[in-house]
């Protein structure tokens, strides 16, 4: 992933929150910030966007995690428009664990190219995004990309003769990850997303019919 980060971005939390997608308990986010408290004290000539930029990607991946009732449970569980993502404390422990930021220091070396794993929280995910998306340095063309890959992803559901799958797409579930993965980019291709929080997640929620109804 890039170290380009904007520090006066307005923040993933209050952003998700004012948009009606995600509400993150008070213990979720006091786990990310001890997490990057720790690598600030670890590394500390290390500039603080950085450390910003992490924190920002990692409450994104534990809203990302947070969808997992909407992918298993698809007509019980409640997600945006109808109702935000409750993001916990377990998840913002998986997100710390397992999203694509090193443990044990802020950010990758390489930093010349954003990967599907950078902005994915799923592996199937990132294998679907190749089989539609074969190649990905198109996502530097910009939000549009992310647009119809979300499109094509639930395409491919629809066309897939499971119920289970057709149901996730009849719930939003996917268009929440393209929110997602587009704010992600926003953070981590500015040149090509633009480098405003508040811009990115207002264009995705026209863009895939989730503002609260």
């Amino acid at each position: 992933m890039t170290s380009v980060w904007r520090e006066n971005s307005s923040g993933v939390r209050d952003e998700l929150g004012r948009a009606g997608i995600a509400d993150y308990q008070d213990s979720a986010a006091r786990e990310v910030a001890s997490f990057i408290n720790d690598q600030q004290r670890t590394y500390p000539s290390q500039e603080s966007g950085v450390f910003s930029l992490e924190r920002e990607l990692i409450l994104l991946s534990a809203a990302e995690f947070a969808l997992a009732p909407a992918l298993t449970q698809p007509t019980e569980a409640a997600i945006p428009p109808n109702s935000p993502l409750q993001v916990t404390e377990d998840h913002a422990r998986l997100a710390i664990l397992k999203y694509d930021c090193p443990l044990s220091f802020p950010e990758h070396l390489r930093t010349e190219i954003v990967r599907p794993w950078d902005v994915m929280v799923f592996g199937g995910d990132i294998s679907k995004t190749e089989l539609v998306l074969p190649d990905w340095n198109r996502i530097n063309e910009g939000p549009h990309i992310v647009f119809d890959l979300v499109g094509q992803l639930e395409a491919m559901h629809m066309a897939s003769g499971s119920q289970l799958a057709q149901q996730v797409v009849e719930s939003g579930a996917i268009r929440v990850q393209g929110l997602l993965w587009r704010m992600k980019l926003s953070l981590l291709i500015p040149a090509s997303f633009g480098p405003g929080i508040t811009e990115a997640i207002d264009e995705a929620l026209d863009q895939l019919g989730l503002r609260r109804r």
